[in-house]
């Protein structure tokens, strides 16, 4: 019998919980890990805990092996999150925690809220710093890394007709990424929802912000015959 390889999805979020969309959104997920020490706590209140160990955690990060997969989810600390050489030290640490602490290989996901100041920072730190890897953004996987400055245009599926140029709260910046290992993992689906919903309020139709950042959701594959 041949084997199915091995698939991972997973959903970052910054809603509050409960929430309409949310429950939507989280339908096909189990219950949360919990983690006081990350900002975005709720950002993992979608995580699927079946076969799920915490393998490291600290400020504005958490590390999980899941079903197969490394995976961190992250809220850089704005204290050094501009700063190339602060952000390789941050992913350099969280990666050795799989690769020598717990002897799990490199990371294959990076995912949440980068605050980084150039679209390709959080690229430029984890390929300088975790060896043997080719970590590549899901909404760009062929993104400038030379670029200064934000380039991609980011379409959330709940809008229409949109091409936004951040997923920051006034849309300049691409805070909110999803980074993963080609050396190990494989892209299937990727998108982003807004931060928005609609209302009505005296009769005429306004847009009302439930958040400040975009969400997004990714669903990956290791290696393995289709």
């Amino acid at each position: 019998m041949r084997r199915r390889p091995a698939t991972l999805s997973l959903l970052t979020d910054q809603l509050p919980s409960p929430h309409p969309k949310k429950a939507k959104l989280t339908q096909e997920f189990n219950q949360p890990i919990n983690h006081k020490k990350l900002k975005i706590s709720e950002d993992t209140n979608a995580l699927p805990t079946r076969n799920c160990k915490k393998v490291c955690e600290g400020p504005g990060y958490l590390g999980i092996r899941i079903n197969g997969f490394n995976v961190v989810f992250v809220h850089v600390p704005n204290a050094f999150s501009q700063k190339l050489s602060k952000v390789k030290d941050f992913y350099k640490k969280i990666n050795n925690q799989f690769l020598n602490g717990k002897n799990l290989g490199n990371i294959d996901i990076v995912m949440g809220d980068t605050n980084q100041h150039s679209e390709p920072l959080t690229l430029q730190a984890l390929n300088n710093v975790i060896k043997d890897s080719h970590f590549v953004y899901a909404h760009n996987p062929n993104l400038d890394l030379a670029s200064k400055a934000f380039s991609s245009k980011i379409s959330p599926l709940d809008g229409y007709d949109l091409a936004l140029n951040g997923t920051n709260s006034v849309q300049t910046k691409i805070f909110d990424i999803a980074a993963y290992n080609t050396k190990t993992v494989a892209l299937q689906t990727h998108g982003y929802w807004s931060q928005n919903i609609g209302s009505l309020v005296k009769e005429s139709k306004v847009a009302v912000s439930m958040t400040d950042h975009m969400g997004l959701f990714i669903t990956i594959k290791k290696p393995g015959p289709a």
